[in-house]
């Protein structure tokens, strides 16, 4: 099976109006996903498990699969069209395991996030090993996820991955890389200080409610789990003039430099939790 078989499915106006597969475009699907190492393949399998005609949400998560993992190509027209409907009403928020329950698997997720990443930080190149070593802190930092998504299209993100006191410590002398981050696990006895990874929207969705309502929405999952009174301090990586000033607004004070404009800011998390930013979110 190529790629090329499912042209015929997702290239046509006509066949996105019909809102839903035929049988044997069903078993095309079917016998796609089941013999490639497709993005999202868990997740579409379910889809197509599903009655015939889908919901708009799920139609439209179809073709954004397609031209994300399979042609590769710019979305037609008539597409950008149909997803320019969509409105910041239509967003959810999810947490990895809500993302997994819905059949995600975690390097999809971290797929997307680079690919968001990549296209919305000038300065930012991702590595040859960026999906392997992301999987694995993420797999580490399960409940400290947002991501915002729109017709099955991760659109947004923020996270916190836990680190160590000497990983900190090098990260804060700008001697540590997130790309040489190993981190600690959930059952870790540890003291954890926080590593923020780079905040990203996609820049057609950069509205501040939606901030604020990622910021809510992963705060909460930090004052639900049981890692509080372990935690010591925050730490990031300003890549923009946007992060720099949101680090500025969580209290995070400047450190050093790894490269010409990526910043390093760090603060205790009573810095953190004081600031105007945080109360406002938490309240």
């Amino acid at each position: 099976m190529q790629a090329y078989d499912l042209a015929d499915i997702f290239e046509s106006i006509e066949k996105f109006n019909n809102k839903g597969f035929a049988v044997q475009e069903k078993r095309l699907l079917s016998e796609y996903l089941l013999n490639n190492a497709t993005f999202k393949k868990r997740r579409m399998l379910q889809l197509l498990s599903v009655d015939v005609h889908c919901d708009d949400m799920a139609w439209l998560e179809w073709f954004n699969w397609y031209y994300q993992g399979v042609s590769f190509s710019e979305c037609p027209a008539w597409l950008q069209n149909e997803k320019g409907k969509l409105s910041l009403n239509d967003i959810k928020l999810m947490s990895y395991p809500n993302l997994t329950d819905l059949g995600w698997e975690i390097k999809d997720v971290v797929k997307s996030s680079i690919d968001i990443s990549a296209a919305g930080i000038g300065n930012y190149i991702p590595t040859e090993h960026e999906l392997e070593h992301w999987v694995k802190l993420r797999r580490q930092n399960m409940d400290l996820f947002t991501g915002a998504v729109l017709a099955g299209e991760l659109v947004a993100q923020v996270g916190f991955i836990k680190i160590t006191a000497a990983e900190h410590q090098k990260m804060s002398a700008g001697k540590l890389s997130e790309n040489s981050l190993s981190g600690l696990c959930d059952d870790s006895s540890d003291e954890i200080f926080l590593y923020i990874p780079s905040v990203v929207i996609k820049r057609e969705l950069q509205k501040k409610t939606l901030l604020m309502k990622m910021l809510k929405h992963l705060f909460q999952q930090f004052n639900n789990s049981a890692i509080g009174p372990k935690v010591k301090g925050f730490i990031a990586v300003a890549y923009t003039k946007d992060g720099e000033k949101l680090c500025q607004q969580f209290n995070l004070s400047y450190k050093t430099s790894h490269l010409k404009d990526q910043k390093v800011c760090s603060g205790t998390i009573d810095d953190l939790l004081q600031s105007k930013l945080c109360k406002k979110i938490c309240r």
